[in-house]
């Protein structure tokens, strides 16, 4: 039960990352472009379809979807950074090589700003949701150890 709980979090959270970047994509382009620019949004839209997987693997890769329930907000962060970092120097790359002139670079970087706030904003507020949940009762194992010596001490270290 608490395996299916835990891959269910795990989609939602990797659901309303890819949401945060779609949303984090189109307010860097309105603060960069205004709305009177936004015309030419829907020509800039294949950049976003190589965003999102490269991010997904990005944050596999840093370990954003493990449990983050020993992970201090300063360690969150770190981690958070670090895929960013290698993601702007992807897209950055990318629209090198592709010669994409037309792309600015503040657009570039109000997106990773705004990606960074917006998936900290998402793992904290999934992070509250889960503490109130916990203290509710739900989502928490029961274990009762009985014995002693090294068997016993073995046993729990291997459940804990």
């Amino acid at each position: 039960m608490l395996r299916q709980q835990a891959r269910l979090i795990s989609a939602l959270s990797i659901a309303l990352d890819q949401f945060s970047l779609l949303v984090a994509f189109t307010c860097a382009y309105v603060t960069r472009k205004g709305w009177t620019g936004f015309e030419t949004y829907n020509d800039r839209l294949w950049l976003l379809l190589l965003i999102l997987p490269c991010w997904y693997l990005l944050y596999q890769q840093a370990g954003i979807y493990n449990s983050l329930r020993t992970v201090s907000f300063w360690g969150l962060i770190g981690k958070l950074a670090k895929a960013h970092l290698w993601g702007g120097l992807f897209v950055a790359s990318l629209l090198y090589l592709t010669k994409t002139t037309e792309f600015s670079r503040a657009v570039l970087l109000l997106f990773l700003l705004y990606s960074m706030t917006f998936s900290l904003l998402i793992k904290q507020m999934l992070s509250w949701i889960l503490v109130v949940f916990r203290r509710k009762g739900h989502n928490v194992r029961y274990l009762l150890v009985v014995g002693t010596g090294s068997g016993g001490e073995g046993f729990f270290k291997r459940v804990d």
